[in-house]
């Protein structure tokens, strides 16, 4: 399971806002001194390497505002996704692209069938997400609920 650490910031009863902070990679990497990468994120806003992601979750029932909790997500349902978001899409371009070049040999036609199957792999994840929002795995899962101490006399 994957683990992201956020603050409860919001509390209704029904549901919890949790908010992460995501910091760019280049912070925590150790050969940021020789990355092409690095030296092009120095160029743009120091700012813009921190980003406030806000996310709903169900209220577990006890008070949590302002408690730091620890957020999950299964890796299956992680590379799952990955694949379908971007994997297929890319699979269903190569397949258009080299099925119209075996079938063609005309480089437009091949652009077009590559852009055919790329928007039809974009189009089947959008649709299979859609069908994938109602099933929790999907969704992050409070894993540690902090322990409050309670006074008994």
């Amino acid at each position: 399971m994957l683990h992201e650490t956020g603050t409860v910031v919001a509390d209704d009863g029904q549901y919890i806002w949790v908010e992460t902070v995501r910091a760019s990679a280049c912070k925590s990497c150790s050969a940021k001194a020789g990355c092409g990468q690095a030296v092009m994120g120095e160029l743009f806003d120091e700012s813009a390497q921190f980003k406030k992601n806000l996310m709903r979750l169900p209220s577990p029932g006890i008070d949590l505002m302002g408690q730091e909790v620890t957020l999950g997500i299964p890796e299956d349902a992680l590379i799952r996704t990955s694949f379908l978001l971007y994997g297929l899409p890319l699979l269903l371009m190569i397949v258009g692209a080299t099925f119209s070049q075996w079938l063609f040999s005309s480089d437009w036609i091949t652009a077009v069938f590559a852009l055919f199957g790329l928007a039809a792999g974009l189009g089947y994840a959008r649709l299979k997400s859609k069908d994938w929002e109602c099933e929790s795995r999907y969704h992050p899962q409070l894993v540690n609920l902090p322990i409050r101490s309670v006074n008994i006399e």
